[in-house]
């Protein structure tokens, strides 16, 4: 589906037209992704498929701006949820067309749009203090920390919505977490090891490493991704079981982030994971992640090793404990 948003002047005198494209659009298919062809695999691979035929539960949206029928600029923003939230990316203007004006005109058009559809959330990554950093600051984002992960609140008070403690129910990961998955690992009240498979360590966009673990759920290098969400269709709970093909025997890795209003029902979300006698699962646990301990000794898994000193985090060292399920090789 797409429309025209609009039309604005730009610095150059210029007329352009501010156009919406959202997936599954065809007709816009090739155009999009011949504009953002130097964003490379996989980026170009989840927006063949979303422009194609869709993602499940994602929606795509594409704030385009056009010169005399030519797109010169691009900015995505992928939501869910009736009252979205948002992850923003692919930010692009062709080299001849910048300082013109177009970055901060699709700007205006998609934060109008968004808070128009009653938009919670919105988070983005950049370089921190860099020049886009700044167009991003002047429409109200706000970075996360001194990082350029960053996020703009339409809703003031969306953290502690989102995250109101109530019931929850575990399904599998699918597209349309992408945007509500970026929420989760935005806390920064959570466990320092988060994941090393993604290398996330602390507070740390989950842009990039969703599209990471979806690749690696299309090629079986994941046995399990779980979420943990609310009635409304947040999610508050992630758990992955990587299978370690490095490794002979392949050995299966349980990783796991829960915000800290759901950890006392955590233990449903880990009760799905499938735990065969006869497969060793592993799981970590860094030295301040004491609750996490908690939930690992609750699935059964007893601690294996524990490497002292394994990981130095904001100037002081944490160890990193290994659990590991009761298991009989075959």
């Amino acid at each position: 589906m797409h429309r025209i948003l609009g039309s604005t002047d730009l610095r150059s005198g210029e007329k352009a037209e501010l156009w919406k494209i959202t997936a599954p659009d065809p007709t816009w298919a090739d155009r999009l992704l011949g504009f953002l062809v130097h964003k490379g695999e996989p980026w170009l691979w989840a927006m063949r498929e979303g422009l194609t035929g869709g993602l499940q539960d994602l929606t795509m949206n594409f704030y385009e701006c056009v010169v005399e029928d030519e797109v010169v600029g691009n900015i995505t923003v992928l939501e869910n949820l009736s009252r979205p939230v948002g992850l923003l990316q692919h930010v692009f203007t062709l080299p001849e067309h910048r300082r013109k004006g177009v970055a901060s005109a699709l700007m205006a058009a998609l934060c109008y749009d968004f808070r128009l559809r009653g938009g919670r959330a919105m988070f983005l990554g950049t370089g921190y203090r860099t020049p886009p950093f700044w167009i991003y600051y002047g429409f109200g984002l706000r970075p996360i920390g001194e990082t350029g992960h960053m996020r703009w609140l339409p809703q003031e008070d969306f953290v502690e919505d989102y995250f109101s403690p109530g019931p929850i129910s575990v399904r599998n990961t699918r597209w349309g977490d992408w945007p509500l998955l970026e929420a989760l690992y935005a806390s920064t009240e959570d466990w320092v090891v988060r994941s090393t498979r993604l290398r996330l360590y602390g507070q740390k966009s989950f842009e990039g490493p969703f599209l990471t673990l979806m690749q690696a759920l299309y090629e079986r290098r994941i046995r399990q991704s779980l979420v943990m969400t609310k009635p409304d269709g947040a999610v508050v709970g992630h758990a992955t079981v990587w299978v370690i093909k490095e490794v002979p025997g392949e050995p299966w890795l349980l990783e796991l982030l829960v915000h800290p209003n759901f950890r006392n029902q955590a233990g449903e979300m880990l009760s799905h994971v499938f735990v065969p006698p006869t497969h060793k699962l592993q799981a970590h646990a860094d030295s301040d992640a004491w609750d996490k301990h908690c939930l690992l000794r609750s699935m059964g898994l007893w601690r294996e090793a524990c490497f002292r000193r394994q990981v130095a985090w904001q100037g002081r060292w944490l160890d990193l404990h290994y659990y590991s399920s009761h298991w009989a090789p075959e």
